[in-house]
C-alpha cells in the first residue's frame, strides 16, 4: 500500500528542499574545516532535538560534532517519537530507503527483520509517512559522511518505561563499532522560559547520571511535557558507560521572546 521508499516530508518545512541550501546550512553549524575521520567509531550514542533547524540544528550540531571526529558509521539506528499517532505502537521501518536532499539511504533490511523477530512484530511503514524526528537527522549525517551508510528508523507511540527497557534489551546485541544509536527529542514545551529552564535541568540531570527511574519520575512528578522520553530512556538502556552535554537551548533565545518556549538538549553517550 506504501512506498518502500519514504520520500521527505519536513524539508522545506523544519529544514531547507534546495540541497545546495541545505548543505551550505549545515556546514555553518559546524567549525571551519570540519570533517568526519575515516576509521568506524566505537558504538555511540546520541541525544538531539527535531525542531525546525533554525530553532535547534546548533544544538545538534554539537552532540554530531563529538561523534563524527572521532571517525565514521555504518548503521544508524533513529528513534524517536510518534506525532502522528498514526501505525504501531512501535514501529520498525522494515526495508526500503529514506530519501532526503541529500541522497537516499538504505535501510538495514536485515537488522530490521532480526528486531522484529525479537520484537515478535511486524514492519509498519504508516507511522513513519508523517514523522519528522526521525528525518531531520539524516541531512546531517550525509552531509558529514555521504549516504554510504544503512538506518534502521524506530518510531515509538508507546514510550512507557517497560517497552523502551524492552527494546534496550533487544538492541543491545547491536553495540558494535560503527553503529550509532540516535534518540530524537525536544524538551519542555510552551511555558515560559523560567519554567523550562527548571524543567529542562531535570531531564539533563537524568540523562548525565543515565538513570531511567530518576527521568520517567521527574517528568510525572513536575509535569515536564518531552516528547521523546521513551527514546531517551532506551538509550539510556543500552549501558553505555558515560554521558555528556554538548548542548541546550531554547526557542526564546531564537526569537527573543521567552513567554512560551521549548527546550532542546544534545547529549553523547559513549
Amino acid at each position: 500500500m506504501y512506498s518502500k521508499k519514504r520520500m521527505p516530508a519536513a524539508s522545506g518545512k523544519f529544514y531547507p528542499q534546495d540541497s545546495s541550501e541545505l548543505s551550505a546550512k549545515i556546514k555553518g553549524y559546524f567549525p571551519e574545516g570540519f570533517h568526519a575521520g575515516e576509521k568506524l567509531i566505537r558504538c555511540s550514542g546520541a541525544i538531539v532535538p527535531h525542531a525546525g533547524y533554525v530553532f535547534c540544528a546548533q544544538t545538534a550540531a554539537q552532540a554530531y560534532e563529538k561523534i563524527f571526529r572521532n571517525g565514521t558509521v555504518d548503521t544508524v539506528v533513529i528513534i524517536g517519537p510518534n506525532h502522528s499517532g498514526l501505525g504501531e505502537s512501535i514501529s520498525v521501518y522494515p526495508q526500503g530507503s529514506w530519501v532526503t536532499p541529500l541522497g537516499e539511504v538504505e535501510v538495514n533490511s536485515t537488522l530490521a527483520s532480526d528486531v522484529l523477530s525479537k520484537l515478535g512484530r511486524n514492519g509498519d511503514y504508516l507511522a513513519h509517512i508523517y514523522e519528522h524526528s526521525l528525518e531531520v537527522q539524516l541531512p546531517f549525517i550525509q552531509y558529514l559522511i555521504g549516504n554510504c551508510f544503512k538506518i534502521l528508523p524506530i518510531c515509538m507511540k508507546d514510550q512507557s518505561m517497560q517497552t523502551a527497557s524492552e527494546l534496550s534489551m533487544i538492541l543491545k546485541e547491536y553495540k558494535h563499532d560503527g553503529v550509532l544509536f540516535i534518540a530524537s527529542t525536544d524538551l519542555n514545551h510552551y511555558e515560559s522560559q523560567e519554567i523550562t529552564l527548571k524543567k529542562d535541568t531535570l531531564v539533563m540531570d537524568a540523562v548525565i547520571k543515565m538513570d531511567t527511574q530518576e527521568l520517567y519520575s521527574s517528568i510525572k512528578q513536575y509535569d515536564i511535557s518531552m516528547c521523546g522520553y521513551g527514546p531517551v530512556a532506551v538509550l539510556m538502556g543500552l549501558e553505555f558507560e558515560r554521558s555528556v552535554l554538548t548542548g541546550h537551548n531554547t526557542s526564546g533565545d531564537v526569537l527573543e521572546e521567552y513567554t512560551s518556549v521549548v527546550g532542546y538538549l544534545s547529549a553523547v553517550l559513549t
